[in-house]
């Protein structure tokens, strides 16, 4: 019995370790939409919520800010309030939309909804950063 104990907690063990995120818990933008992000893209529009300050970047500035969106997810705070909007479109049209939110001075992350499923990447800090920065100024 003792034994048989032990493998039925050896058993449960492996099947927690093996199991992947939650089904609720968004990930981080498929790699064909992220890289699509600094490869397509040719342009870039950015409005904040918090101030009247918007940007709009163009051609080689698009691969340059793709970087500032780091390719890992990060968990949701639902205690903060969205801080604006950033689409990148390619030749005009409309490629991706995401939500913006900072969640410090130097983190935040950005949520994308895509074919009815919604994924959240982090920005790396110097992204982050440089966006809290832009958004202040009116």
């Amino acid at each position: 019995m003792k034994y048989f104990f032990i493998l039925f907690a050896l058993a449960g063990a492996i099947a927690v370790s093996a199991q992947q995120k939650p089904a609720n818990k968004p990930g981080a933008l498929p790699a064909p939409f992220y890289k699509g992000l600094a490869d397509s893209c040719t342009g870039i529009d950015v409005t904040f919520f918090t101030s009247s300050a918007s940007m709009s970047l163009d051609n080689r500035n698009v691969r340059f800010f793709a970087n500032f969106v780091a390719p890992y997810p990060v968990d949701k705070n639902p205690k903060i309030k969205q801080d604006g909007i950033i689409m990148w479109t390619r030749n005009g049209a409309e490629y991706l939309t995401g939500k913006i939110y900072f969640s410090g001075d130097s983190s935040g992350y950005l949520i994308f909804e895509r074919n009815n499923k919604e994924y959240v990447n982090a920005f790396s800090p110097q992204g982050a950063a440089f966006l809290q920065t832009h958004g202040k100024k009116q």
